[in-house]
């Protein structure tokens, strides 16, 4: 189902200082969307419009917006893996039992490798609700119902345990009629490779 969601971001930028940020998905179907984030004076842009992609990146925040973009879809493409690499086991998260699925290295203590380690928890209603990659977790919580489904409406990003970043959506409608022009940057042409994100 069409959607719109909107959400605001806080995160250090290169100032030095606490800065909000705002994010924008517009979703039609999976060969028509618009993913769009702002932090200072930066902007950061993914679509899709059938066979074509787009990427725009503007700005010294552009890696940040990145950044974010993943940490609000975490799941990665089914293309970009193999099944026998993940490891399945039982695991607490804050008390609650849930279904780890991991691939990657973990030390003898159990701690993660920050390069090659990555690990999605699952709570027994099928939503993740933690995530490692790159040296950094994000815990997703607060769950409401949209369109018969569980989404998250915060997720917080934590590095060696510090919070990071903290991501509040704000907004979750259906998409009413949508200006098609939105989905293509001509000049801004992408290809997906080397990347395991989805969009």
């Amino acid at each position: 189902m069409p959607y719109v969601l909107g959400a605001e971001f806080s995160a250090l930028g290169s100032s030095g200082e606490v800065e909000k940020g705002r994010y924008e998905d517009t979703w039609v179907s999976d060969s028509q969307w618009r993913r769009e984030a702002w932090f200072g004076k930066s902007r950061y842009v993914r679509t899709r419009d059938g066979e074509m992609r787009y990427e725009l990146a503007e700005g010294p925040e552009a890696g940040l917006l990145r950044l974010v973009f993943r940490v609000i879809e975490p799941i990665p493409a089914t293309d970009s893996f193999v099944e026998s690499d993940w490891r399945i086991k039982h695991d607490l998260v804050d008390g609650t039992t849930t279904v780890r699925v991991a691939t990657g290295y973990e030390g003898p203590d159990g701690k993660p490798d920050p390069v090659l380690f990555r690990g999605f928890w699952f709570a027994d209603t099928g939503q993740v609700v933690k995530t490692y990659a790159r040296g950094l977790e994000t815990r997703l919580a607060a769950f409401s119902d949209f369109d018969g489904g569980r989404v998250t409406r915060r997720v917080n990003v934590l590095a060696d345990g510090k919070p990071v970043m903290r991501v509040q959506v704000t907004a979750l409608q259906r998409a009413g009629p949508v200006d098609a022009t939105m989905f293509s940057l001509p000049g801004h042409e992408w290809v997906r490779a080397l990347t395991d994100e989805v969009r």
